[in-house]
């Protein structure tokens, strides 16, 4: 027979007998596994093109989450509840194709067998995934849960579905139903969708389930997942021969407990495999346990408590409670369910026992029945399944034996019920047995209440919801009413209805406006005090300035105008604030000089400060200079001058401030020396005010901080409760209501106002959903770690499609250029062509991103002061900055945002903020940070004459067509780059910059001299 199979060199050969064929086959799974080891190592050391993206796998992954829940909770379910077998079929065969050069045995019906003990020696076959069975016939094992299917898929998403290390174990016992309709993979060979499972069930039917909701997603593997796509063409199997379906058991639970990644049988699953050979035909399968604990380690034998549970299980546990359990088991995971083997060992928790009782009347109440074991259950797993994950722990027995006493007592006690009133059934399930299984705590203390002393004169009609039910059986109408009277009813019922409504939207109407009022005079009030605090800490920091420190200018001319004011501060301001005599001599002089740089001060000025320095130092014995200078000398033989007691005052001055360090660092060391002054000397008027604008924003700054101010007092750090604002509200109909009236054939009037409700702003909403919303915000809230989300500077604003056009469609031509670049692979050319026409096109091999970035500038430039009237020189190239409102657009610290949001972050520290050149205007009517912008003096940034005729590029581009053309493009736009200085928001530059967001694919073109339209 001629088998062709792939050998290591990627080539054909050509078996003629089957030793050669065995042969060939050992050495194609080694290349393929030599191939596999290669492309591992690929994937890791180029991440960039292999690995597939994180945050898509985990977005499908969550959707697959969703839509397995909604169907089952398990792969098999949803397969079973989903999938078309014969589209499904079609569609594997579609995306994973039988290729010629992979060997598949889907030549005869039944797969060549392997015992397992020769696993290891023999290679694995290859079969096509849709070989691969998913009904629960399959395998004698129970599907497998959620979250395990979760990690697999994550798994086979990232790395793929390898098999190659470990085949699956298949089977051929039986044949499912799906696969006698479909065709085979071969002509009379293996059949669809036939394949069970000895190991590799949750494997199988994960990677099933995946591919089915690809296939629903329309995902292509090939392209987005090619490591998945690669490692399913080829699935490795080996059909393990069984002598019986208890030996297959055996097995299954042997290799179960080898390994790291899997975990032994719990007993839970143990009991679905007994039943499952009880299904099957065999005789006695309890004998499983005896076999298994002959042939397995003693830490994986089932004996103690966990034997007598599996038997109790097996025998006294009903279907139902039975899928119950497991269904819980799956979803949770064995460690984290409520059930192990003690609490499940308890025999109270199962039918036909009989709690201990004094009167026969109460021994009927506490005799345990399948309704109320399956009733017990559901209270213990859905109370611990509300419970928070850090809060819950497993019960003990006598909390078991505690909760199957009372589902006894709730179920036999109905049962009274039903006997002494005609109530129906459902409705006592449903107002009783129901709340009771879901966790209710109400119901469950009158169990307890009845259960404390069990009397002999306990009447069922005390407790509160049987006494309730009663009382709306006794008084219910015996007769029914007539069709007239019951529509009455209904159109009074529904006129109270919207009568109420209408009121409840009036009162919060009203509520609103005063909400509104009162949010926008709070506001208002807490921006006052900040300012209040901020003007007071100014205040503050100026006084504090002027009663210790001056700052004066250097007269290269007249050195003695700076010995006089030395003397006019030290006699008009440091004697009178000491209460010393105009002749005392008890303020000595401190003199700072930095001369570490000689280069930046001019000859006068270095020569006016050496005569004040020779002066200071001669005028007074008690006076000391420092001067910092590049060079130094040392004296020998100098005595050392005893230390004198501290003067009343000192007086320092600085014969060179420029940036002020020494400034700052006095008034930083004034607090604890209240008798020091500074005086010092600038090259000019505008240092003085620079110097001035620092020292005192830097010092209410401090105040603002919590420093103690001059007189004592401290600024609060946080504003008063008083001042809260109240944030907005929406008026919300419960859904009860809507469902009720909102199609009914008589409340007509109530559908035209719900309508009108809505249109108004109303929401419908679900008062559960919306106190479930409110306590996971409170909790987040409560978390010392969360923090509110950042908001989003640059806007979700979209260029238009309709802009983009293939590059090759451009005619007109090419009068300059010049590159955008982005980043390293992002990048584009900026065109300006003949007739005035802009394009920005990509010539690259990738995409062009862009949000809002800068495309062009308008070259080197200066800014120039302009009076109202004044038009600019021809041939000029001015660009006004000029603002209107909070909405206008700037460029920020590398960042698209509103003057809005720029004011409104700077606000929090710094309450006065201003936008120079312009006023802010407020509307009383409207929030603190909805404003309107004043211009107060025109400023405009002028280019430079040179820029004009300069070569194009990407600094001056936007020199060489007009203003207009940029600024009232629908893709492009003209921003100006502003920055925070002492005087408020500066401007930079102008630029031109994208109008939004834009994605431009290789050979595309954006057509940027299209206009608005004016609105």
């Amino acid at each position: 027979m001629d088998v062709d199979q792939e050998t290591p060199e990627n080539q054909v050969k050509t078996c003629r007998s089957e030793g050669l064929k065995r042969q060939c086959l050992d050495q194609a799974f080694l290349g393929a596994k030599a191939q596999d080891a290669e492309t591992q190592v690929v994937v890791v050391n180029d991440e960039d093109d292999a690995a597939p993206d994180s945050k898509g796998i985990q977005a499908l992954l969550q959707e697959l989450k969703t839509e397995v829940r909604r169907s089952g909770g398990g792969p098999v379910q949803y397969l079973e509840k989903h999938c078309d077998a014969a589209g499904f079929r079609q569609w594997l065969h579609d995306c994973f194709p039988l290729r010629e050069d992979i060997h598949y045995s889907h030549d005869e019906k039944t797969l060549p067998l392997v015992e397992e003990k020769e696993m290891s020696d023999v290679l694995p076959l290859t079969v096509h995934v849709s070989a691969l069975g998913f009904t629960r016939d399959c395998s004698l094992k129970p599907p497998c849960g959620l979250d395990l299917m979760l990690t697999l898929c994550n798994l086979y998403l990232t790395e793929g579905f390898t098999t190659a290390a470990e085949p699956l174990m298949v089977l051929q016992n039986t044949t499912p139903g799906i696969s006698e309709k479909l065709p085979e993979l071969e002509n009379g060979g293996l059949k669809t969708f036939s394949l069970g499972y000895l190991k590799g069930l949750a494997r199988a039917t994960s990677l099933l389930c995946l591919l089915h909701f690809m296939k629903k997603r329309h995902v292509n593997p090939e392209q987005q997942f090619p490591a998945l796509w690669d490692s399913v063409l080829r699935i490795r199997v080996h059909h393990v021969k069984t002598t019986s379906r208890m030996n297959e058991a055996l097995t299954n639970m042997k290799i179960s407990c080898k390994g790291s990644v899997r975990k032994a049988t719990n007993t839970v699953q143990t009991v679905f495999m007994l039943k499952s050979l009880a299904t099957v035909g065999v005789p006695d399968p309890m004998a499983l346990v005896k076999q298994w604990n002959a042939m397995s380690a003693r830490a994986f034998q089932i004996s103690g408590k966990r034997q007598s549970t599996l038997k109790l299980l097996f025998e006294a546990a009903p279907k139902v409670v039975l899928d119950d359990i497991l269904d819980h088991v799956q979803t949770l995971g064995w460690d984290n369910s409520v059930w192990h083997d003690d609490n499940l060992s308890t025999k109270k928790l199962y039918p036909k026992h009989q709690f201990p009782a004094r009167s026969k009347l109460w021994q009927q109440r506490l005799r345990t029945t399948e309704e109320s074991m399956a009733l017990a259950v559901r209270r213990l797993q859905q109370c611990h399944i509300r419970l928070p994950e850090y809060q819950r722990k497993k019960p003990d027995i006598a909390g078991v034996d505690e909760v199957s006493a009372m589902a006894a007592c709730a179920v036999n006690l109905v049962q009274e019920l039903l006997k002494l009133a005609p109530i129906s059934e459902e409705k006592l399930q449903e107002e009783f047995l129901k709340p009771f299984a879901d966790g209710c705590p109400g119901v469950a203390q009158e169990l307890e209440v009845a259960l404390l002393d069990k009397s002999e004169s306990f009447d069922i009609r005390n407790m509160a919801t049987f006494r309730r039910l009663l009382d709306e059986q006794v008084f219910a109408r015996p007769v029914a009413a007539s069709k007239i009277e019951e529509d009455a009813l209904t159109i009074d019922k529904v006129a109270l209805v919207l009568k109420q409504c209408q009121y409840d939207q009036q009162v919060f109407s009203a509520w609103m406006k005063k909400v509104n009022n009162l949010k926008n005079e709070r506001e208002q009030q807490e921006h006052a005090w900040k300012l209040s605090q901020r003007t007071k800490c100014s205040a503050a920091a100026d006084l504090c300035c002027k009663s210790c420190l001056r700052l004066e200018v250097w007269d290269p001319t007249k050195p003695e105008s700076a010995i006089a004011s030395i003397m006019d501060f030290r006699r008009l301001t440091i004697l009178g604030k000491l209460g010393l005599s105009t002749d005392s001599k008890d303020v000595a002089t401190l003199l700072w000089l930095n001369s570490s740089a000689p280069s930046l001060v001019s000859v006068g000025i270095s020569s006016a400060y050496m005569q004040t320095l020779a002066w200071a130092l001669h005028d007074q014995l008690q006076g000391m200079a420092m001067v910092l200078s590049p060079t130094f000398s040392y004296g020998r033989g100098k005595l050392h001058l005893e230390a004198s007691p501290e003067p009343a005052g000192t007086m320092i001055i600085d014969l060179f401030v420029r940036t002020g360090e020494f400034a700052e660092a006095f008034l930083k060391q004034r607090p604890n020396r209240p008798k020091t002054f500074f005086i010092g000397f600038c090259e000019n008027q505008t240092e003085v005010t620079w110097v001035e604008t620092v020292l005192k924003s830097s010092l209410a700054d401090s105040y603002l901080s919590g420093a103690v101010m001059p007189g004592g007092e401290k600024i609060p750090t946080q504003m008063p409760e008083d001042l809260a604002v109240i944030r907005d509200g929406k008026l919300g109909m419960p859904v009860e209501i809507v469902k009720e009236w909102g199609n009914h054939p008589l409340a007509k009037d109530f559908q035209t106002w719900l309508a009108t409700f809505q249109q108004q702003g109303g929401v419908i909403v679900d008062p559960a959903e919306a106190a479930k919303e409110a306590d996971e915000k409170r909790k987040a809230s409560e978390k010392p770690d969360s923090e509110p989300p950042a908001k989003k500077l640059k806007g979700n604003v979209k260029i238009e499609d309709a802009l983009l056009c293939e590059a090759e469609t451009i005619s007109q031509p090419l009068l300059h250029e010049c590159k955008v670049t982005l980043s390293k692979d992002n990048v584009a050319l900026l065109q300006v062509r003949a007739g005035s026409e802009i394009w920005l096109i990509n010539k690259g091999p990738k995409d062009f991103m862009g949000d809002f970035h800068q495309v062009a500038g308008f070259g080197r430039g200066s800014f120039k002061l302009l009076k109202q009237d004044e038009e600019p020189a021809q041939g000029a190239r001015l660009v006004e900055f000029k603002l209107s409102s909070y909405k206008d657009l700037i460029y920020l610290n590398n960042q698209c945002v509103t003057v809005g949001q720029a004011v409104q972050q700077q606000r929090v520290t710094k309450p006065d903020c201003k936008v120079t050149y312009h006023e802010i205007q407020q509307d009383p009517e409207k929030t603190l940070h909805e404003f309107s912008l004043k211009m107060t003096h025109r400023v405009a940034f002028m280019s430079k004459t040179e820029e004009l005729s300069a070569e194009a590029s990407f600094g001056n581009l936007a020199l060489k067509e007009k203003d207009s053309l940029w600024s009232e493009s629908k893709a492009l736009c003209v921003l100006w780059h502003c920055r925070w200085t002492a005087k408020g928001l500066s401007p930079v530059k102008p630029a031109v910059h994208l109008r939004g967001g834009l994605v431009l694919k290789p050979g595309q073109a954006l057509k940027c001299h299209e206009k608005l339209v004016a609105a």
